[in-house]
């Protein structure tokens, strides 16, 4: 799925002699969170992006699938659609306004906690250990909070007050580009709400099932 992305006449594909890709992720969605003016952060788009959103939508396609096979909340389907479109329109067609999804895709760093305490679920190890659990129930709610839950707000008031982004901003972008941003970030931060509420009331019930225990 991700490999023809890299044939594009435009793509920034480097050689194998330059530094390892991750790192440029990492380094340039950094600087993409700090462009300098409105109309590098409509319009700039950095190498490292090719291949986040190129990743992005390649694992999207993939997850989708073996949810296909097991089935997950709609709240689930929703996010990956809007992540696999969104990085698909980004990277393959308009690569316009990169700057929205490189900011939520820090969301995905709390990934790896819900992973491991889905591990340990199907291991039977937090059934055996409830204080276990409800430790790690309470630091993915706490990580929630602190990525998840502001993220939105952050977002929008970084390009609008800081980098000055308006309307007429959006007017120079293709018709469809500001259309799909706006509906996407107000999807995602709907998303990031629920979750994050939905993390809170977990540690909370697990707190309370500990206690009687105890």
């Amino acid at each position: 799925v991700v490999a023809p992305f890299y044939l594009l006449p435009d793509a920034r594909w480097s050689p194998p002699s330059a530094r390892w890709w991750p790192f440029d992720v990492l380094a340039e969605g950094t600087h993409a969170a700090l462009w300098s003016s409105a109309e590098r952060l409509m319009h700039e788009m950095p190498r490292g992006a090719d291949y986040l959103f190129c990743a992005t939508a390649g694992y999207a396609l993939h997850d989708m699938t073996v949810m296909a096979l097991h089935g997950e909340p709609p709240a689930v389907w929703i996010h990956h659609i809007t992540e696999c479109t969104g990085g698909l329109l980004v990277a393959a067609v308009y690569r316009q306004v990169p700057f929205f999804p490189i900011a939520f895709a820090f969301t995905e760093l709390t990934v790896p906690l819900q992973n491991t305490l889905w591990v340990l679920g199907k291991l039977g190890v937090t059934r055996r250990s409830p204080s276990l659990r409800r430790t790690l129930l309470g630091a993915r709610a706490a990580l929630y909070w602190l990525l998840r839950m502001p993220c939105a707000p952050l977002v929008v008031a970084y390009a609008v007050l800081v980098r000055g982004v308006r309307a007429e901003h959006l007017a120079q972008l293709d018709t469809l580009v500001p259309v799909v941003s706006i509906f996407n970030t107000f999807v995602l931060a709907a998303l990031n709400v629920h979750w994050t509420l939905g993390t809170t009331r977990a540690y909370l019930a697990a707190r309370r099932a500990t206690a009687k225990r105890e």
